[in-house]
């Protein structure tokens, strides 16, 4: 069973109580060379958790943020059922991220 939290989005409280581990993960993974984030949400949850600045790595789908750290963002729209069947996001944007990241590391 698949439920939406109000608005198709978690409350804040609860992006503040997951980003504590969040970080963790990330700080625990020291081969980490890249972090796809899947909307918004997740892209601001990931710049939080490395504790840098929003203002500095804006969202923006297919961007890839070269982060202080040496860690790759890449941004995408979320690949929700919202944002495909409205074309928001098609299967063909969403391979050109992969392709993008996948260029980024083989050079």
């Amino acid at each position: 069973m698949r439920c939406v939290p109000p608005k198709n989005l978690p409350v804040p409280a609860e992006v503040a109580t997951c980003n504590p581990f969040l970080a963790a993960e990330l700080h625990g993974l020291p081969n980490l060379r890249i972090a796809m984030a899947l909307g918004t949400l997740s892209h601001a949850a990931i710049i939080r958790a490395l504790g840098l600045r929003q203002a500095a790595f804006s969202f923006r789908h297919g961007a890839l943020h070269e982060l202080p750290s040496g860690l790759l963002l890449a941004d995408s729209y979320h690949v929700s059922r919202y944002n495909t069947s409205t074309r928001r996001l098609t299967t063909e944007m969403f391979e050109d991220v992969i392709k993008a990241i996948t260029e980024k590391l083989a050079s």
